[in-house]
């Protein structure tokens, strides 16, 4: 075995394990400012770097000779296939608690997913036995069987999933930060694929590695757009978002906006306090939120005021959506 080969091809999974351990260390210290799902993130993160400690064995003990490094072979790429499912679902969990953070996982979605998991395991862990997915040859080198195109299918509906949900949540971004979240489905998409194309090349969770640091990023330069009392966008997000409308209406897309003030919510915090203050409007923000579409942009305009932009362009719509928040309220 070519020793200098080898350091030169795992110089990109160390690469990027460094990565994720600085993700992981700015964390632990209390430098993520911006309010992200930082347990789900992590979790995504321990995966991540558990399959790149994964692939680092495999390309290290690809085709070293010997019963000794055929085993170390076959469990880290039984490993490896286990937990790509794993990671596939809890990336779809992240996605989802990004994007509708305040709406419930249909139960039955779980258990579709759950079984899903449960197939890709049953297969990965048999496969010393069976064969079905992989083995390895004479010379330790990694040979496809054709189910292994299976359980690649299932780890992939996964991020074919996350890749809807972020079409569905599409107008909670602004344009550069649906581009750099976009990587998260897209990442897995095309480097698995090349992968599936290239038998040997090892890029998906190297490539993961750096949209986790995009993301991470992104994270971070957001935190000025989102009011952190309630969740919603505040009003520097607020400004960017009429801009874009506005520039839209002059093309011919018309909007509406719905402003909504909270009635007597002084005397709420000379009465009781501010912190009574803030649940008010956290549970103001709260209702609003589940007034309205997952598309419709909602902001707090300023104390006890909020801002709804719709995409509609008819009085009789928007007078048939004020009666439905009275309602609510």
């Amino acid at each position: 075995m070519d020793v200098s080969r080898s350091v030169e091809t795992l110089d990109l999974p160390v690469f990027a394990l460094l990565i994720l351990l600085f993700i992981a260390i700015k964390i632990a210290r209390g430098k993520s400012q911006a309010p992200m799902p930082t347990r789900q993130y992590c979790q995504l993160l321990g995966l991540n770097a558990a399959l790149l400690c994964l692939d680092a064995v495999l390309l290290a003990f690809d085709g070293k000779p010997g019963p000794r490094a055929r085993i170390i072979l076959e469990t880290a790429m039984t490993l490896s296939f286990v937990l790509q499912g794993i990671f596939a679902f809890a990336q779809r969990l992240y996605t989802c608690s990004v994007i509708f953070p305040d709406k419930e996982i249909v139960p039955r979605r779980q258990l579709f997913a759950g079984i899903v998991i449960a197939g890709i395991v049953a297969l990965s862990v048999t496969n010393p036995v069976t064969h079905w997915i992989f083995d390895f040859d004479s010379a330790n080198r990694f040979v496809r069987h054709p189910l292994s195109l299976v359980v690649v299918f299932l780890t992939f509906t996964f991020f074919c999933m996350t890749f809807l949900v972020f079409l569905r949540g599409r107008n909670r971004f602004s344009d550069g930060s649906f581009v750099t979240m976009l990587g998260i489905p897209i990442v897995p998409l095309i480097c698995g694929g090349v992968q599936v194309a290239i038998p040997g090349t090892r890029l998906l969770w190297s490539g993961m590695a750096l949209t986790a640091l995009l993301v991470y990023n992104l994270h971070q330069n957001e935190m000025i757009l989102v009011d952190h009392l309630t969740g919603v966008h505040n009003r520097y997000s607020l400004d960017l978002a009429l801009q874009r409308k506005i520039a839209n209406a002059r093309k011919g897309r018309v909007f509406a906006g719905l402003l909504v003030d909270l009635d007597d919510f002084k005397a709420i915090n000379d009465r009781n306090g501010h912190l009574e203050g803030d649940c008010a409007i956290q549970s103001a923000a709260s209702i609003i939120k589940g007034s309205f579409h997952e598309h419709d942009f909602i902001a707090r305009f300023g104390g006890d005021e909020f801002l709804v932009l719709l995409d509609i362009s008819w009085n009789t719509d928007l007078a048939a959506i004020k009666k439905r928040l009275v309602r609510r309220v």
